[in-house]
């Protein structure tokens, strides 16, 4: 028998444990839209906090997001790094959610895993990398969550944006393309579908990105279910990292680009 005080922290604890799946648990079988997130600091959204969320991405887009443990409804600086120790920071599934919900009247759900300074050719390899390894891992659990809670998975696409780390050790940009090539196979074998979307962000204008920059543009060519964002005219705050709008922006080229992919005329 549950004293007063015992009887809280229990509901606190059931509170904070709820999974906002049950939400759907009367509306049958549902089809949820799952998008994948990854890369480097610029996925993660480096330079953004609750601070910097603005005045539409405050508004709740209806997405879930994958914890780890369960699926929670997304809150922009809050909860979209939860599987990367970033939780309150935010990059491009901000914006994606918010124009998914605004065209769409079907479920969004993310799997984000992000972390700065990490590259395709170890933490990211498939099979090896310890990122690939947590992200597979993760895919697997947060999909098995939904059928096991009677929604109909559907693998929607990867959102990625990486690749200054293998730029400036030789070996790995000489290995770029091989390597995105191998690893755009592997994820959709993974983690989604045959022909999951791929959408990556280029890198930025710079002399020692060459090699990956142009990598990246011939693998993803190479794909027919691939595209590839140019990131140039985004601002920066050091060079490197994108400021909020740039953040927005990338959001926003995303979607447009998985959308001729998804969606072609």
């Amino acid at each position: 028998m549950f004293g007063r005080r015992e009887l809280i922290s229990w509901l606190g604890t059931l509170i904070v444990c709820r999974d906002d799946l049950v939400d759907d648990q009367m509306l049958g079988s549902i089809v949820a839209n799952v998008v994948f997130v990854a890369g480097q600091s610029n996925a993660v959204g480096w330079n953004e906090t609750a601070a910097t969320v603005t005045s539409p991405l405050r508004e709740r887009s209806g997405a879930r997001i994958w914890t780890g443990r369960t699926w929670k409804y997304l809150v922009n600086g809050t909860n979209n790094g939860k599987l990367s120790s970033n939780g309150s920071k935010w990059g491009c599934e901000a914006e994606f959610a918010r124009l998914w919900a605004r065209e769409r009247s079907q479920r969004l759900f993310i799997v984000k895993h992000a972390v700065g300074g990490t590259a395709l050719a170890d933490y990211w390899a498939p099979g090896t990398g310890t990122g690939y390894t947590a992200m597979t891992r993760n895919a697997t659990a947060a999909k098995l969550a939904l059928t096991e809670s009677g929604y109909t998975v559907n693998c929607i696409g990867l959102l990625w944006m990486q690749g200054e780390s293998d730029s400036v050790n030789q070996a790995q940009a000489s290995a770029y393309q091989t390597n995105l090539t191998n690893f755009f196979a592997r994820v959709r074998s993974d983690w989604g579908t045959a022909n999951m979307p791929i959408v990556v962000g280029r890198i930025a204008n710079q002399e020692e990105f060459a090699t990956v920059r142009a990598a990246q543009a011939m693998a993803v060519a190479s794909d027919a279910h691939a595209a590839l964002i140019d990131t140039d005219s985004y601002e920066k705050n050091d060079g490197l990292h994108y400021t909020t709008s740039g953040i927005v922006r990338m959001g926003a080229d995303m979607y447009a680009a998985w959308k001729t992919l998804a969606c072609p005329t």
